[in-house]
C-alpha cells in the first residue's frame, strides 16, 4: 500500500504505511536485514520529499550503519544512501558537507561499479550541479564532461538524459563566458531535440536552448543571430504557454534590448510595447516590470525624434 500511496503522492499515508511495516520487519527479521533498511531507507526518501530534512537525515544516518552491517562500505547500497544524504544536505544549502558527501559516494561507485556505471554518472552530475552553483565552473564542467561520456555510452547520444547534461554543461560555458564553446553545445542540444521531437514542437525547453543561443548571440554583437533567435523562440513559447505567459513579454523584451543594440529602434520601441502589454495583463500597469518596458520603449522614440 505504501508504494501506491507514494504514486498518488499521498506522502502521509505512504510514510504511516511504510512505518507499520517497519515495525514488523523489526520484529520478525531483526534490525539489520536488508528488507528492513530498504524500509526505512523509503521513510527518509518521503522526509526528504516532505521537505523534512533533519528526520531525513537521521534515517539515512541509520541505514547507513545497517548497510554497513550488512554489506560493508565498500557496497552500491552503502554509496547510493551517501549520495541521498548528499542530496538532503545540498538541499539545506550545507555545500561543503554535500560535496564531501558526493565525492564520497562518488569513490565507491568508481570503484564497486566503474566509472561507466550509470549510478556513477548521476553522483557525477549531481555534483557538477552543485559545483556550477557555487560558481566553481571548471569543476562542474569537468564532472558534467565525464557524466556526459558515461550517459552517450549506456544511453546514446539522443537521449534525453544526455540532452540535459549538455545543456547544463552549456550554461556552465555560459556562466563562465566561454561563449563559442556555449553555443557549440547548445546547438547539439537542439539537433537532439529537433530529432526527439519536431522543429514545431511546442516544448518549453527547446525553447530555453534557443533562448540561450540568443542571448549569447547578443553578448557576441551578433545582433541578427540573436534576434532570428529570440523569434523563434519565441514562437515556440507562445505555443507552448499562451501568447499572454510572462516568459513569452520576457523573450520579447530581450528581443527588443537586441533591436536597440542593432540600432532597430522603430521595432525595438514597438517589441517593448508588446512586452509591457502583456506585463500589464499579467501584473497591472503599476509593476515594475511593466513600468520598465514602457519607459524603454519611450526612450526608443525619442531616438526616431
Amino acid at each position: 500500500m505504501a508504494i501506491v500511496y507514494t504514486k498518488l503522492g499521498r506522502n502521509g499515508e505512504a510514510l504511516e504505511s511504510y512505518r507499520r511495516v517497519l515495525e514488523v520487519q523489526r520484529k520478525v527479521l531483526g534490525e539489520n536485514h536488508p528488507d528492513t533498511a530498504g524500509t526505512l531507507n523509503n521513510i527518509a526518501g518521503l522526509y526528504a520529499d516532505q521537505g523534512k530534512h533533519e528526520e531525513a537525515l537521521e534515517a539515512y544516518v541509520h541505514v547507513l550503519e545497517m548497510r554497513r552491517t550488512l554489506f560493508g562500505e565498500e557496497h552500491s547500497s552503502f554509496a547510493i544512501t551517501i549520495f541521498n544524504m548528499a542530496s538532503v544536505l545540498d538541499d539545506q544549502d550545507r555545500i561543503e558537507e554535500a560535496l564531501e558527501a558526493y565525492g564520497r559516494a562518488l569513490k565507491i561507485q568508481c570503484k564497486v561499479l566503474g566509472e561507466e556505471h550509470p549510478d556513477t554518472a548521476s553522483t557525477m552530475y549531481n555534483m557538477a550541479i552543485v559545483f556550477k552553483e557555487q560558481r566553481r565552473y571548471e569543476e562542474a564542467i569537468e564532472l558534467y564532461g565525464r557524466a556526459l561520456e558515461v550517459q552517450r555510452k549506456t544511453h546514446g547520444e539522443e537521449h534525453p538524459k544526455t540532452a540535459d547534461t549538455l545543456f547544463n554543461m552549456a550554461n556552465a560555458y555560459k556562466d563562465q563566458e566561454l561563449y563559442d564553446e556555449a553555443l557549440r553545445a547548445y546547438g547539439r542540444v537542439l539537433e537532439i531535440q529537433y530529432k526527439a521531437m519536431g522543429k514545431d514542437h511546442p516544448n518549453t525547453r527547446t525553447a530555453d536552448t534557443i533562448n540561450n543561443m540568443a542571448v549569447l548571440y547578443k553578448k557576441q554583437g551578433r545582433y541578427e543571430e540573436a534576434i532570428d533567435s529570440y523569434g523563434h523562440a519565441l514562437a515556440v513559447y507562445q505555443k507552448a504557454q499562451g501568447e499572454e505567459h510572462p516568459n513569452v513579454a520576457g523573450t520579447i523584451y530581450n528581443m527588443a534590448n537586441a533591436y536597440a543594440q542593432h540600432g532597430l529602434y522603430a521595432q525595438a520601441a514597438a517589441s517593448y510595447d508588446s512586452a509591457g502589454d502583456i506585463y500589464t495583463n499579467a501584473y497591472g500597469e503599476k509593476h515594475d516590470e511593466t513600468m520598465d518596458a514602457r519607459n524603454q520603449a519611450e526612450a526608443m522614440r525619442e531616438k526616431l525624434i
